[in-house]
């Protein structure tokens, strides 16, 4: 049923007329009249069809509301409504006005048994009511099926943890769903009329539109473009978006419609795991090269007892001149050198013997410094911190004393005639799962010292590369490159490690992890 409605006789609107009854007839709508006594007086053709109710059916006003609202509390309202609007309309009529009724929504029993939407209004007149009834169900249920369609189509999309957007051909958006304000911490309201690149870092926009270019099909849709995006907050993160072209009727673009989606926790995971494969082959191949340099050691150390004794014996003998034996005391020298190098290379490859003992950390960093400060620059500052309580290690003193060398000599030479200083920090590290797996340690509490310059620094290249055996950034003939090599091997030895941090211009920190000792 689209429409409904009633009128009535006045001085100058009578149904009785043979003009009134034809318009009725062919109003494309659903009218009818009553009379002052509620008497219905005229249905038109539309509004029989539409309800399934003859005159016969509701010869009244009352018979048409019991059919029609078969629920006598709805019913009960629905009339109260109805003959306020009716009674207003009248009032305005008796005061010189049209006697327009205003609209009543409500929802009508059909004689075939349909429940239909529709709105009632009409005319209050001297003889009666004229209303009309436009019937609303189709569009009600097309706006429903819209709503639930919408609807569905968010719960799918929060449930996928993506959210919707739309950008005009300007690429302004105009469409943002609401989670995007989980992702970027945005509302939608503040992020449209603003474009994608306005939520970019420096340079990131040049880069996505050369992505899209590769990425976009035929139909200038795209899948799959990974780019970094700036929350509300600064936080840089990554997100996966796709796309696909708003068409007009003509078939020109006239807009953009996609998803997007948070992965940064993806690509931190696949950055992880690059890391750790890296991390892996170097240590394969560090290993490898250790078991190399170990053996090479041995063999060479072999020949270096021999040289050794000979020459000792050779040394003894008192006939000998003393131009020989001079030869003799060089030859000795060199090789003690040599068997210097020799207990390096066992030390890379971690085959170096070991007299382990129970000691204290300080007094041996102490020690160590005291050493180490003789031979400082006048332009360079050494600072000392260490706790208040011993931390103990099990350790090779010897061995950790060479690291505590070589870390200090590192950073006194990295001050480059810098003013500055080299601060050592002696101290207590818990690390934790996460922490102690970055560092290749087991979780547990450590010994932590700390040797920070403020030198010229490295890049991430040299970075990633200064634990390799023999990689120097020195000048041919004042490094073997064997030094900081040393120092990891003799850490690894202990179930410890030394992390390097660094940045170019601002200096750089290694770290030495020790397992504290039971007490």
């Amino acid at each position: 049923m689209r429409y409904l409605c009633t009128v009535a006789h006045t001085d100058t609107l009578s149904i009785d007329t043979p003009d009134m009854l034809a318009l009725l007839q062919r109003l494309p709508m659903a009218a009818a009249c009553v009379d002052l006594q509620g008497a219905v007086t005229y249905l038109n053709p539309v509004a029989i069809e539409e309800s399934g109710y003859t005159r016969d059916d509701v010869p009244t006003m009352t018979a048409w509301r019991e059919r029609a609202f078969p629920d006598p509390a709805y019913r009960s309202m629905v009339a109260a409504r109805w003959d306020a609007a009716v009674a207003r309309a009248a009032e305005s009529g008796a005061s010189g006005g049209r006697g327009d009724i205003e609209q009543v929504d409500v929802r009508v029993l059909t004689r075939y048994g349909e429940k239909r939407d529709a709105s009632i209004f009409g005319l209050a007149l001297r003889g009666g009511i004229l209303a009309f009834f436009i019937d609303h169900t189709e569009r009600n249920r097309a706006e429903a099926l819209r709503r639930l369609v919408e609807q569905r189509f968010r719960d799918i999309v929060e449930a996928t943890g993506e959210y919707v957007w739309e950008c005009d051909a300007e690429s302004r958006y105009v469409y943002l769903s609401d989670k995007v304000r989980d992702i970027f911490g945005w509302t939608p309201d503040e992020m449209l009329g603003r474009r994608p690149s306005d939520f970019m870092p420096p340079g990131e926009p040049a880069e996505v539109d050369a992505r899209i270019a590769r990425l976009r099909e035929p139909s200038r849709a795209f899948r799959g473009l990974e780019h970094r995006s700036l929350k509300r907050s600064g936080e840089e993160i990554w997100q996966l978006v796709s796309s696909v072209p708003i068409l007009d009727e003509r078939g020109q673009i006239v807009g953009f419609r996609g998803t997007g989606r948070d992965i940064t926790a993806r690509k931190q995971a696949e950055a992880d795991r690059d890391r750790l494969e890296l991390q892996m082959r170097q240590a394969q191949k560090l290993q490898a090269l250790g078991t190399f340099a170990g053996g090479v050691a041995h063999e060479f150390n072999n020949l270096l007892a021999v040289i050794l004794g000979h020459t000792a014996l050779a040394r003894g003998d008192p006939a000998l001149p003393a131009a020989t034996r001079e030869h003799l005391q060089s030859i000795e020298e060199a090789a003690c050198d040599a068997r210097g190098l020799v207990l390096q290379l066992l030390a890379v490859g971690r085959q170096q013997p070991r007299s382990i003992a129970r000691i204290p950390l300080a007094p041996l960093v102490r020690d160590c410094l005291r050493l180490f400060e003789a031979s400082l620059p006048e332009n360079v500052s050494l600072g000392f911190v260490a706790p208040e309580h011993d931390l103990y290690v099990a350790c090779d003193p010897a061995q950790i004393r060479q690291v505590l060398l070589n870390l200090g000599l590192n950073a006194m030479q990295a001050m480059q005639g810098r003013k500055g200083a080299v601060s050592v920090t002696l101290g207590e590290s818990l690390l934790a799962d996460g922490d102690a797996t970055a560092a290749h340690l087991r979780p547990g509490r450590y010994a932590r010292i700390e040797f920070a310059d403020q030198g010229c620094g490295m890049d991430e290249a040299t970075l990633a590369r200064i634990f390799e055996p023999f990689f120097t950034t020195k000048p041919p003939g004042e490094g073997t490159g064997l030094g900081l090599s040393v120092v990891d091997g003799i850490l690894h030895g202990h179930a410890g490690a030394v992390v390097a941090h660094s940045q170019p211009g601002r200096g750089s920190s290694f770290v030495v992890y020790l397992p504290l000792a039971e007490n």
